[in-house]
Formats: C-alpha cells, sequence, structure tokens
C-alpha cells in the first residue's frame, strides 16, 4: 500500500527459465533437431500433441510451404473467416501461439486444472552466445525434464530442492552434484546455463475501482537495463 486508497504489486520473472521456441530453427533458418525434440518432450509433459510443432515451425520460417497437412503456411491463414498473414519469422511473445493452427487458449494459458504452454516458453533471450539455454538456477521442473528423456521427474524435483539452499556457479556442477551419467550431460550441456539476461516484469496498480497492469519484458548486460517489449492492459 503506497497511498490510501491505491496500491502496486508487481513481480520479476527470469525467462531463462523458459523454452525459447524461437530456436527451433538456427541461426540458418534450419530446423534445431535437439530443440525440437526438446519442444516436443515439453509438449507430451503438458498432454499437448508433439505434432503440433509442425504448425509452430512454419509460423517460424520464412517460406510458404507447409510442412504437413496438419500445418498451414500465409496462404491458410488469410483464407480465415477472419484473415490475418502468418509471420514467416520468430515469435515475440508466447499469446501468439493462439494464432497457429491448432493451438487454443486452453493449451496456450491452461485450465484451472492444468497448465498452459504460456508459462513456460518465451521468445527471448535472442543472443546467439546464450540463444535459448535453460538457467538451471530457476527453470521450472517440467522444463529440466524436457531438456532429456533420462531427466526424470524425480531427478529434476531433486534439482529444486537443492535450489532452495543452493546456487549454481557452473553448468558441470549438475554433473557432479548429482552424479549424472556422463552420456546424459554432455547431450544436455549445450542447452544449459546458469546466468540470465532477459526477464519479465509484470505490474498491477490499484486505486479504487481502477486497475491497470503493465507488462515488460528487459534485458540485463553489461551496459545495464534496457526496455524490449511493454504493453498495458
Amino acid at each position: 500500500m503506497l497511498f490510501e486508497e491505491g496500491s502496486f504489486k508487481g513481480t520479476i520473472e527470469d525467462l531463462s527459465r523458459r523454452v525459447n521456441l524461437n530456436t527451433l530453427l538456427n541461426n540458418q533458418g534450419v530446423v534445431d533437431t535437439q530443440r525440437r525434440a526438446q519442444v516436443e518432450r515439453l509438449f507430451e509433459l503438458l498432454e499437448i500433441e508433439p505434432v503440433l510443432v509442425e504448425p509452430i515451425l512454419d509460423w517460424l520460417d520464412p517460406d510458404d510451404e507447409s510442412r504437413s497437412n496438419i500445418s498451414a503456411e500465409n496462404h491458410d491463414y488469410l483464407s480465415l473467416a477472419q484473415p490475418y498473414p502468418c509471420a514467416n519469422g520468430p515469435l515475440d511473445t508466447p499469446g501468439q501461439l493462439t494464432l497457429i493452427k491448432g493451438f487454443t487458449s486452453k493449451n496456450v494459458y491452461g485450465t484451472d486444472k492444468k497448465r498452459g504452454l504460456a508459462e513456460l516458453v518465451t521468445a527471448y533471450p535472442d543472443e546467439s552466445n546464450n540463444r535459448g539455454r535453460i538457467n538451471i538456477n530457476t527453470a521450472d521442473y517440467m522444463v529440466l525434464m524436457s531438456l532429456n528423456e533420462d531427466l526424470t521427474e524425480s531427478l529434476a524435483k531433486e534439482i529444486l530442492k537443492y535450489r532452495e539452499s543452493n546456487t549454481f556457479e557452473a553448468p558441470e556442477e549438475l554433473r557432479d552434484k548429482f552424479g549424472l551419467d556422463p552420456e546424459l550431460f554432455n547431450n544436455i550441456f549445450g542447452l544449459i546455463s546458469v546466468k540470465s539476461s532477459h526477464f519479465i516484469v509484470r505490474i498491477e496498480g490499484l486505486f479504487r475501482q481502477a486497475r491497470i497492469v503493465v507488462t515488460a519484458i528487459i534485458k540485463r548486460d553489461d551496459k545495464g537495463i534496457s526496455l524490449i517489449y511493454y504493453k498495458t492492459g
């Protein structure tokens, strides 16, 4: 409470705790098979059909050729009753998933009984040197499990328990602290990090009957903090 009849509250969330869908394509526009497998595992954990990765890929790639009969391209979206173009480029926010064929508000935002995709995926960070790496200090247990089929739920929850009073200073500590099989660790090493650069900030302001919500994406680096994305409502 900052003043009579009004208040502010807010949260800051690390976006490197989520899976970056834009990394499904590498910098050359080619499907990254390891990232694809990771997203498909996450879909399975959320009880979403893994084949729905296909329409995401067509939304991201620059061409107008559908990958399969369950996918869609620009001509498909423009033929809808309420037409709009296919991005043929990267996502800006997870909410854009509702524009992609096969996705609904239920599988994107979840329900009272089921988690949605939007809380576990992101479109940031976009730097090539840390693009899409999962911060093992902050990642949700489902995101940890998505890294590899051999990273079990029990192991993921052990990692979360360890984090309650410890911080990973280097990715190798994950292997050393939990005795990970060398092959498993080598497979996930290129997908993990212990650092974060992008965060989502949500602020809610209340005054009497009025309410406003501000959402922003900020970037933190050696130059300071910069604003990447901003919306109200």
